[in-house]
């Protein structure tokens, strides 16, 4: 998958190879307008607002943009849907956009529902081995 391989560009220091991938794959995805694709938009959003704080360009375009796809769809269904919501805060944090904080309250209740069933083993490993989980506490002051 194109995000898989644009994860492991930024994790080798290829940004512009990360980047490209991103927004070849963000532009496809507008082309095809299609409601399916909303969480690989989320990814490709989040990713190349990643890489925008990264190169010290301005990310809060990106993070208007998804704010206002996770209004729609709160809860994204690919596997690190808390990164999504960090990346978010990130871009209005970066512009000390006042959104950030309304955006990290979102992402932590968001967290406390998800580890909120889960045994007290299984809740300490998600929310202490999931960087964006420890890096959503540490924001908000919270304790595993």
């Amino acid at each position: 998958m194109v995000t898989t391989r644009a994860r492991a560009l930024i994790g080798l220091g290829d940004l512009a190879a990360a980047e490209q991938l991103y927004a070849g794959m963000l532009a496809d995805l507008r082309r095809a307008a299609d409601a399916t694709f909303v969480d690989a938009l989320l990814e490709c959003l989040a990713g190349l607002a990643r890489l925008a704080r990264l190169t010290g360009r301005d990310a809060l375009p990106l993070a208007v943009e998804l704010a206002q796809q996770l209004q729609k769809s709160p809860l994204p269904s690919n596997i690190f849907p808390l990164e999504i919501y960090l990346r978010c805060y990130e871009g209005f944090v970066a512009q000390r956009d006042p959104r950030a904080e309304e955006n990290l309250e979102r992402a932590y209740a968001l967290l406390q529902k998800l580890s909120g069933p889960l045994p007290a083993d299984a809740r300490r490993l998600f929310l202490e081995n999931v960087p964006a989980h420890r890096a959503i506490l540490a924001l908000t002051g919270q304790a595993a």
